[in-house]
């Protein structure tokens, strides 16, 4: 499976709402823990995610991230044609 899509699929289950934000309340040293990864690779993959549109870049909060509209579309998209969530992105 995709290190990225790893690592989106993680903080997509582990989302909260927060005044009409989905945010998701975790450290990189946590990130990098739960799916054994280093966290220089948990860093550069979260900047990946942030370039490509599915992190807002401008949420810049401590230890939280915000998960954008098109992370959102593309759970729902992938649920709703029943395709399986270990897919790449």
């Amino acid at each position: 499976m995709n290190h990225n899509y790893r690592l989106l699929k993680y903080l997509y289950e582990n989302k909260l709402e927060v005044s009409g934000d989905i945010i998701v309340l975790v450290t990189q040293e946590i990130i990098a823990k739960n799916l054994h990864f280093g966290k220089g690779k948990v860093n550069r993959i979260i900047n990946d995610l942030q370039s490509l549109g599915y992190l807002d870049n401008n949420y810049q909060v401590k230890g939280s991230y915000k998960l954008t509209n098109k992370t959102m579309m593309f759970f729902q998209t992938m649920k709703k044609v029943g395709m399986e969530l270990n897919d790449q992105i």
